[in-house]
């Protein structure tokens, strides 16, 4: 793996106002997402799990340009984000994948158009651009002829790959999947993981991966970062945060994996389940911001905001009881 990271994210914040009142001044902030950093290596997959409301959708929209952060910054490459930069360079290094694929595609255009729009904008291409389209389509295993129809005639695995393809119409180096497979049947999800482990292969791709399903993120991803509340959790290699969790609310998620085979029942050997509702990130908790949830908690859990410790190319946990030394 590079000593160089492709994406940079460093000390990531996102901030959203609430107003209130009959002059709507700002009475608060929805704290989405609270200093995050973390690298991923060119060629890695890294996956960021987490609740709904935990922060894993707003990062991925700042990371691809969709959202403004309120602070901190990220890097693809030599490319910066596009505050005061270049959108369409920083397009050229970072394309999403959305989780519905339904409406993240135009039923006005034909296949073929939606292929060649990302090439006419850019302009990278040199060549036939109705060629490049049949060529992605075949990329990603759906046949030529699908260049003349529309996103309403296909289904929900085949409009993902029709997705995945436009992505992929830049040449990125990097994908931000944001739960790709969440609106899918079990049997296509497998066969789109099954493509995206091959696109990563064959055009060395690098993956930002965003999914609730850690069984998935277990067999997908290289490395892994848990957010809750807008901080990250734990952060660490698959394997090492899977066999052996450290924050209780990583060890929580674990235990709530439907158990599929013997080794899911290893892996949830001794673990609690997560009990309670994740807070509002309108109002978070002082300290550490698991500590209302927390099995394990202590007083200065209730006071003290817990640092990171551990290597987080190996493993790091944000956690007083459970500390690496």
């Amino acid at each position: 793996m590079s000593a160089e990271p492709l994406l940079r994210v460093d000390g990531l914040t996102k901030h959203f106002p609430v107003r209130g009142g009959p002059l709507r001044r700002v009475v608060g902030h929805v704290r989405a997402l609270d200093g995050v950093s973390f690298d991923v290596a060119p060629g890695e997959t890294f996956g960021l799990a987490g609740e709904s409301g935990s922060g894993k959708s707003t990062l991925a929209r700042i990371v691809v340009g969709l959202e403004t952060a309120s602070g901190g910054r990220v890097r693809v490459g030599d490319v910066d984000d596009v505050r005061g930069g270049d959108r369409r360079a920083f397009g050229r290094v970072v394309q999403m994948v959305f989780q519905n694929p339904g409406s993240s595609l135009n039923p006005r255009r034909s296949i073929q158009a939606t292929l060649e729009l990302p090439l006419a904008i850019h302009g990278t291409f040199q060549g036939p651009i109705r060629a490049r389209a049949a060529e992605l389509l075949e990329m990603v295993e759906l046949p030529r002829s699908f260049l003349g129809k529309h996103s309403h005639e296909l289904s929900g695995g085949q409009k993902q790959r029709v997705a995945i393809a436009r992505a992929l119409a830049v040449q990125p180096q990097l994908l931000v999947l944001d739960e790709p497979t969440s609106a899918l049947d079990v049997s296509v999800q497998a066969k789109v993981i099954e493509l995206l482990q091959k696109l990563r292969d064959e055009l060395s791709l690098t993956y930002l991966f965003i999914s609730h399903d850690l069984s998935l993120m277990h067999a997908f991803c290289d490395r892994v970062g848990v957010l809750y509340l807008g901080q990250l959790a734990e952060l660490g290699r698959a394997d090492a945060v899977f066999r052996a969790p450290r924050h209780p609310y990583t060890r929580g998620l674990i235990a709530s994996v439907p158990v599929v085979g013997e080794e899911e029942v290893a892996l949830k050997a001794g673990l609690e389940r997560i009990t309670g509702e994740i807070p509002s990130a309108a109002n978070v908790p002082s300290g550490c911001r698991f500590h209302t949830r927390c099995p394990a908690a202590e007083e200065r859990c209730r006071h003290e905001d817990p640092e990171f410790t551990g290597d987080p190319s190996e493993q790091a946990v944000r956690c007083h009881v459970h500390s690496i030394v």
